[in-house]
């Protein structure tokens, strides 16, 4: 069985630990896993993770989402230099 893994650092492996992680462990038997998941990575990151893991034709992908804390001015307030963002 080929299992995917897409996400963010939560589905990552520490390399500290290895064989710690959810993915690690579900290597056994003929379990192929693939971890394609990166700390700190966007939800439209996590997307690009899942378009990639189609191609490798899995039997399962295991994802998990990310929060975003960023919020962009939808046009009813104007942007304030002290939030130093340009040309967003």
């Amino acid at each position: 069985m080929k299992i995917i893994v897409c996400g963010d650092s939560f589905c990552s492996a520490d390399t500290s630990h290895p064989g710690t992680h959810f993915s690690e462990l579900l290597q056994f038997n003929e379990h192929l896993v693939i971890n394609l998941a990166r700390g700190g990575i966007s939800n439209t990151g996590i997307a690009f993770q899942m378009q990639e893991a189609i191609k490798f034709d899995p039997d399962v992908v295991i994802f998990s989402t990310t929060f975003s804390s960023l919020t962009l001015p939808t046009g009813k307030q104007p942007f304030k230099k002290q939030r130093r963002l340009k040309n967003f």
